[in-house]
């Protein structure tokens, strides 16, 4: 997705394209179906492009990077269990913070 969108016609324009996708998905799926990311797309990312223009400082990719190396950790930590595999992986944190070593 481009990262400015100038004017409301374009907006609107993109507005109408995801409602009718929407719509097609849940001529196929069923409204269970429907992800939170497939929700803000459809309800909340339309007013944000009105308002701000550009919805680049609004995206998930940090929390993305973080959930995939946390879980990344959590799985190839020696021991699974509840407090000692949230230590592990917080000591792995505070480990790659002090020392800045890198993750394979």
């Amino acid at each position: 997705m481009k990262e400015t969108f100038p004017s409301i016609e374009v907006v609107d324009t993109i507005k109408e394209e995801v409602k009718e996708w929407i719509r097609d998905f849940l001529k196929i799926y069923q409204t269970r179906d429907v992800t939170p990311y497939m929700h803000a797309f459809h309800c909340h990312v339309p007013p944000f492009l009105n308002l701000y223009k550009n919805i680049s400082h609004f995206n998930q990719q940090g929390l993305e990077k973080y959930n995939d190396q946390a879980s990344k950790d959590y799985f190839q930590s020696s021991y699974h269990r509840d407090l000692e595999a949230l230590q592990q992986m917080i000591f792995k944190k505070k480990q790659n913070i002090i020392f800045g070593t890198k993750r394979s």
